[in-house]
C-alpha cells in the first residue's frame, strides 16, 4: 500500500499502471453539492492511500517511489507492511456492490478519540466501551475529576494520535 499525496490518488495510480504495476484504487460514488448544482463524482474510499501489488525487492520499492504523487509505502517496524489478497478480493466485492459504504475508525478501548459530529462536536476524551452489536460507543470525558458517559456512533468520531 502506498501514501499519495493529497487528491493524487487517480493520478498516482495512471501512472502506475502505465509502467505495469498493478494497482487498485477503490472509489466510491459521492453526491457533491457545489452553489447551484449537485454533481456524482467517485472518491478513493481511503483518501491519501493507493494498493499496488509488488515484490519485497527494493528495486520495485524504488520504482514506486520515484511515481509522481506518491509520499512513501506504508510500513510497521521499517519494512512495507503487505495486504492480504483476500482482504483485497474482499474489498472489491463491497465497492462492486453499490452499497453504501463507510470507514470506520479503528476503535479500542482506551484510545483518545475527538468527536467530530453532532451537537457535542469538538469534545475529547476516552472509549470506554465498544459495543459492535448496537455499534455505539461510550466514551468518558472527565470534567472537573469526574466522568461523563455518552453513546456515540463511530461515524461521529475520529481517533487522535496522542
Amino acid at each position: 500500500m502506498a501514501s499519495t499525496r493529497p487528491r493524487y490518488e487517480k493520478e498516482a495510480a495512471q501512472w502506475m499502471e502505465g509502467l505495469g504495476m498493478e494497482t487498485y484504487l477503490p472509489l466510491v460514488r459521492k453526491i457533491r453539492k457545489y452553489r447551484s448544482r449537485k454533481k456524482v463524482v467517485d472518491l478513493p474510499l481511503f483518501p491519501r492511500y493507493l494498493f499496488v501489488r509488488t515484490s519485497l525487492q527494493s528495486e520495485s520499492h524504488i520504482k514506486i517511489l520515484r511515481t509522481p504523487g506518491i509520499l512513501g509505502l506504508v510500513s510497521f517496524g521499517g519494512a512495507p507492511k503487505p495486504v492480504d489478497d483476500i482482504e483485497i478480493e474482499s474489498l472489491r466485492i463491497l465497492v462492486a456492490g453499490g452499497s453504501p459504504l463507510t470507514v470506520l475508525p479503528d476503535l479500542v478501548e482506551g484510545r483518545w478519540v475527538k468527536v467530530v459530529d453532532g451537537p457535542l462536536a469538538g469534545a475529547v476524551g476516552v472509549i470506554k466501551e465498544v459495543n459492535r452489536e448496537k455499534m455505539r460507543l461510550v466514551v468518558n470525558i472527565t470534567l472537573l475529576g469526574r466522568s461523563v458517559s455518552v453513546l456515540l456512533s463511530p461515524v461521529q468520531v475520529e481517533v487522535l494520535d496522542l
